[in-house]
Protein backbone atom coordinates (compact mmCIF):
# COMPACT_ATOMS: atom_id res chain seq x y z
CA UNK A 1 0.00 0.00 0.00
CA UNK A 2 2.54 2.58 1.11
CA UNK A 3 4.46 1.72 -2.58
CA UNK A 4 1.14 2.40 -4.59
CA UNK A 5 0.69 -1.05 -5.75
CA UNK A 6 -2.54 -1.71 -4.14
CA UNK A 7 -4.96 0.87 -2.71
CA UNK A 8 -6.65 -1.19 0.12
CA UNK A 9 -6.17 -4.34 1.77
CA UNK A 10 -8.81 -7.14 3.31
CA UNK A 11 -7.84 -10.17 5.23
CA UNK A 12 -10.24 -12.19 7.47
CA UNK A 13 -8.94 -13.16 10.58
CA UNK A 14 -9.91 -15.65 13.18
CA UNK A 15 -9.05 -14.48 16.88
CA UNK A 16 -9.33 -16.13 20.12
CA UNK A 17 -11.21 -14.01 22.49
CA UNK A 18 -10.21 -12.97 26.47
CA UNK A 19 -13.18 -15.91 26.96
CA UNK A 20 -12.11 -18.69 25.19
CA UNK A 21 -13.99 -18.56 21.93
CA UNK A 22 -12.98 -17.65 18.59
CA UNK A 23 -14.02 -14.42 16.65
CA UNK A 24 -13.95 -13.84 13.38
CA UNK A 25 -13.22 -10.57 11.35
CA UNK A 26 -13.18 -8.94 8.37
CA UNK A 27 -10.26 -6.47 8.10
CA UNK A 28 -10.14 -4.00 5.61
CA UNK A 29 -7.24 -1.33 5.65
CA UNK A 30 -6.66 2.33 3.97
CA UNK A 31 -4.00 4.37 2.93
CA UNK A 32 -4.81 8.11 3.01
CA UNK A 33 -2.39 10.21 1.17
CA UNK A 34 -2.19 13.75 0.72
CA UNK A 35 -2.51 16.12 -2.53
CA UNK A 36 1.23 14.87 -3.76
CA UNK A 37 0.69 11.36 -3.15
CA UNK A 38 2.11 11.20 0.70
CA UNK A 39 1.18 8.71 3.04
CA UNK A 40 -0.88 10.80 5.73
CA UNK A 41 -2.52 7.85 7.65
CA UNK A 42 -3.88 4.56 7.76
CA UNK A 43 -7.87 4.11 7.91
CA UNK A 44 -8.71 0.43 9.34
CA UNK A 45 -12.34 -1.01 9.80
CA UNK A 46 -12.94 -4.39 11.99
CA UNK A 47 -16.22 -6.06 11.38
CA UNK A 48 -17.21 -8.97 13.80
CA UNK A 49 -18.24 -12.00 10.58
CA UNK A 50 -18.30 -14.71 12.96
CA UNK A 51 -22.29 -15.44 12.11
CA UNK A 52 -21.63 -15.98 8.46
CA UNK A 53 -18.41 -17.86 9.11
CA UNK A 54 -20.66 -19.86 11.42
CA UNK A 55 -23.23 -20.35 8.66
CA UNK A 56 -21.03 -21.08 6.10
CA UNK A 57 -19.89 -24.16 8.19
CA UNK A 58 -23.38 -25.19 8.35
CA UNK A 59 -23.43 -25.11 4.61
CA UNK A 60 -20.14 -27.25 4.08
CA UNK A 61 -21.75 -29.44 6.41
CA UNK A 62 -24.75 -29.87 4.53
CA UNK A 63 -22.69 -30.16 0.99
CA UNK A 64 -20.81 -32.85 2.57
CA UNK A 65 -23.58 -34.92 4.57
CA UNK A 66 -26.41 -36.81 4.45
CA UNK A 67 -29.03 -34.94 6.02
CA UNK A 68 -30.67 -38.06 7.70
CA UNK A 69 -27.64 -39.83 9.34
CA UNK A 70 -25.08 -37.52 9.44
CA UNK A 71 -22.83 -40.02 7.40
CA UNK A 72 -20.51 -38.35 4.73
CA UNK A 73 -22.52 -38.32 1.66
CA UNK A 74 -21.73 -40.13 -1.64
CA UNK A 75 -19.40 -37.02 -3.04
CA UNK A 76 -17.92 -36.60 -0.04
CA UNK A 77 -16.99 -40.23 -0.35
CA UNK A 78 -15.19 -40.37 -4.03
CA UNK A 79 -13.45 -37.13 -3.04
CA UNK A 80 -12.08 -38.51 0.14
CA UNK A 81 -11.31 -42.49 -2.07
CA UNK A 82 -9.74 -40.27 -4.76
CA UNK A 83 -6.96 -38.56 -2.04
CA UNK A 84 -6.14 -41.86 -0.63
CA UNK A 85 -5.92 -43.70 -4.20
CA UNK A 86 -3.42 -40.37 -5.21
CA UNK A 87 -1.63 -40.72 -1.56
CA UNK A 88 -1.08 -44.62 -2.10
CA UNK A 89 0.23 -43.41 -5.64
CA UNK A 90 2.79 -40.89 -4.47
CA UNK A 91 4.35 -42.56 -0.87
CA UNK A 92 3.29 -46.08 -2.09
CA UNK A 93 1.45 -48.67 0.27
CA UNK A 94 -2.80 -49.70 -0.02
CA UNK A 95 -5.58 -49.39 1.23
CA UNK A 96 -9.35 -50.92 1.41
CA UNK A 97 -12.72 -49.97 0.39
CA UNK A 98 -15.66 -51.56 2.34
CA UNK A 99 -18.66 -50.98 0.76
CA UNK A 100 -22.21 -52.14 2.51
CA UNK A 101 -25.34 -52.45 1.00
CA UNK A 102 -27.88 -53.94 3.05
CA UNK A 103 -30.59 -55.84 1.27
CA UNK A 104 -34.15 -55.49 1.97
CA UNK A 105 -33.56 -52.51 4.47
CA UNK A 106 -35.98 -50.70 2.83
CA UNK A 107 -38.61 -53.06 4.52
CA UNK A 108 -36.95 -51.73 7.30
CA UNK A 109 -37.78 -47.83 6.62
CA UNK A 110 -41.02 -48.45 5.35
CA UNK A 111 -42.31 -50.29 8.39
CA UNK A 112 -40.45 -47.88 10.77
CA UNK A 113 -40.01 -44.50 12.13
CA UNK A 114 -37.03 -42.70 10.17
CA UNK A 115 -35.57 -42.60 13.69
CA UNK A 116 -34.65 -46.09 13.27
CA UNK A 117 -32.79 -45.90 9.98
CA UNK A 118 -30.77 -42.81 11.61
CA UNK A 119 -29.85 -45.13 14.42
CA UNK A 120 -28.91 -48.17 12.68
CA UNK A 121 -26.91 -46.09 9.92
CA UNK A 122 -24.86 -44.26 12.89
CA UNK A 123 -23.72 -47.62 14.51
CA UNK A 124 -22.52 -48.65 11.37
CA UNK A 125 -18.68 -48.06 12.26
CA UNK A 126 -18.87 -49.35 16.25
CA UNK A 127 -18.00 -53.23 15.32
CA UNK A 128 -14.34 -52.02 13.74
CA UNK A 129 -12.38 -51.52 16.84
CA UNK A 130 -9.23 -49.12 16.54
CA UNK A 131 -6.36 -50.60 13.86
CA UNK A 132 -4.05 -50.32 10.96
CA UNK A 133 -7.46 -50.85 9.05
CA UNK A 134 -9.80 -48.67 10.99
CA UNK A 135 -11.92 -46.48 8.63
CA UNK A 136 -11.00 -43.31 8.64
CA UNK A 137 -14.67 -42.10 7.92
CA UNK A 138 -18.34 -43.60 7.06
CA UNK A 139 -19.94 -42.24 3.86
CA UNK A 140 -23.40 -42.98 3.52
CA UNK A 141 -25.54 -42.77 -0.22
CA UNK A 142 -29.31 -43.51 0.03
CA UNK A 143 -30.42 -45.10 3.30
CA UNK A 144 -28.85 -48.72 2.36
CA UNK A 145 -25.63 -48.04 1.38
CA UNK A 146 -22.66 -46.92 3.24
CA UNK A 147 -18.71 -47.32 2.44
CA UNK A 148 -15.04 -46.52 4.16
CA UNK A 149 -11.67 -46.00 3.02
CA UNK A 150 -9.33 -47.75 4.95
CA UNK A 151 -5.59 -46.29 4.39
CA UNK A 152 -2.60 -48.07 4.90
CA UNK A 153 -4.62 -51.51 5.38
CA UNK A 154 -2.97 -54.55 3.67
CA UNK A 155 -4.26 -57.71 3.16
CA UNK A 156 -3.84 -60.56 5.96
CA UNK A 157 -2.80 -58.18 8.51
CA UNK A 158 -6.00 -57.60 9.87
CA UNK A 159 -8.46 -60.00 11.04
CA UNK A 160 -12.31 -59.21 11.25
CA UNK A 161 -13.28 -60.07 14.57
CA UNK A 162 -17.16 -59.77 13.43
CA UNK A 163 -18.11 -63.75 12.01
CA UNK A 164 -20.40 -63.77 9.17
CA UNK A 165 -24.08 -64.51 10.04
Amino acid sequence: MFQGRIPTYQVEKRYQHAWGHSVWVLLSVSLVRDEEGRPLHLIAQVQDISERKELEGRLEHLVDHDFLTALFNRRRFEEALAQEIKSAARYGGGGAVLLLDLDHFKAVNDGSATKSVTICSRRLPRPFGAGPATPTSWHGWGVTSSGSSCPRSTRGKRKSSQKAS
